[in-house]
């Protein structure tokens, strides 16, 4: 397999881990983690998207308007984190409240 076949199991493996996340409702603390680690690896993928940087030069592949697909997954990734950030504040709260 060539580096341009590989390098599309990229989001597929992020995307994976994002879904397992979902299920990772009762320990906050792992998901807040596993959510932190799929953004930065999100981040350092959309980047060497973008530039071309090293082994992923499939801009000619693919329309580059799919880029939109990385600016929303960075979105949707923040949005999560900060509402599972809220939610652990508010159980927090009521810990300290009995």
């Amino acid at each position: 397999m060539n580096a341009i076949n590989e390098v599309r199991y990229i989001p597929l493996g992020l995307s994976l881990l994002v879904f397992l996340s979902i299920f990772l409702f009762t320990k906050r603390k792992i998901q807040l983690r596993l959510i932190q680690l799929v953004f930065a690896a999100h981040s350092i993928f959309a980047v060497c998207y973008v530039y071309g940087i090293g082994f992923i030069k499939m801009i000619e592949k693919i329309h580059l308007s799919s880029g939109i697909f990385f600016v929303l997954g960075l979105l949707f990734l923040g949005l999560a984190h900060g509402a599972i950030k809220k939610d652990e504040a508010l159980i927090r709260s009521i810990d300290r409240l009995r």
